[in-house]
C-alpha cells in the first residue's frame, strides 16, 4: 500500500519565538517526548534510558517490507536548496531520539550524533534530492539530512538540517518531503 508522506510525516516544524515544540498533528504521528520530560543531558542516556532505548529498538532489528521515500530540501531566503547528492539518514523514533530531535535538530539546527541510537540506515539523495529506504520494519522513524547552502549567493556556507518524522505500517510505502525552512 502506498501512502502520501504528508499523511505519515510530521515536519519540519517552524520555530516561533522561543517556543520549541513538535507539532506532530498530522495523521499517523505521535507527539514527541520533550527533552525536559525525558531528562536529556550532555553526557548521554542514563543506564535506565539505555535499557528503554534497547527495548524500543528491538522491533527495528529485523528486515521488513515497508519503505519511506521522498525529497530532501531547504527553503532558504535565496530559494529552495535540494539535498542533491547528500547523505540521508533514517533511525527509529525512540523516546530518546524524539527528545534529541527537539533539542538538537529543531532547537540548535545540529545533526544528531549517530551514537545516540545504534540502528541507522543511510542512503544518498539523487541529483534532484530524492531518496528511498526499503525493506524497513513497520514503525516510527526520524529522517535527517544536513544540507549546505550559501546565503545571498556569497562564499560563506551554512548548513541546515532537513528533518521529518514518519510512521509506516506493514507493507506500506510512504512518500513525501523532508525539509526545513531557514530564515
Amino acid at each position: 500500500m502506498k501512502r502520501d508522506l504528508g499523511k505519515a510525516l510530521a515536519g519540519p516544524v517552524h520555530l516561533v519565538g522561543a517556543v520549541l515544540g513538535l507539532a506532530l498533528l498530522a495523521a499517523g504521528c505521535v507527539p514527541a517526548v520533550t527533552g525536559a520530560a525525558y531528562g536529556l543531558s550532555d553526557h548521554g542516556p542514563t543506564k535506565e534510558q539505555k535499557q528503554l532505548i534497547k527495548e524500543e529498538l528491538a522491533p527495528y532489528r529485523s528486515r521488513g517490507e515497508s519503505a519511506i521515500s521522498g525529497k530532501v530540501f531547504l527553503e532558504t531566503p535565496v530559494g529552495v536548496v535540494t539535498g542533491a547528492g547528500r547523505s540521508v539518514h533514517l533511525t527509529p523514533a525512540t523516546s530518546y531520539m524524539k527528545a534529541l530531535v527537539e533539542r538538537d535538530v529543531i532547537g540548535k539546527n545540529k545533526m544528531i550524533d549517530r551514537r545516540a541510537d545504534d540502528v541507522w540506515w543511510t542512503t544518498r539523495a539523487d541529483k534532484e534530492g530524492r531518496f528511498t529506504f526499503s525493506w524497513l520494519p513497520a514503525g516510527e522513524y526520524v529522517v535527517l539530512c544536513p544540507i549546505a547552502w550559501s546565503p545571498s549567493g556569497g562564499t560563506s556556507v551554512k548548513t541546515g538540517i532537513a528533518y521529518a518524522m514518519a510512521k509506516v505500517g506493514p507493507r506500506e510505502h510512504v512518500v513525501g518531503d523532508v525539509k526545513r525552512v531557514v530564515k
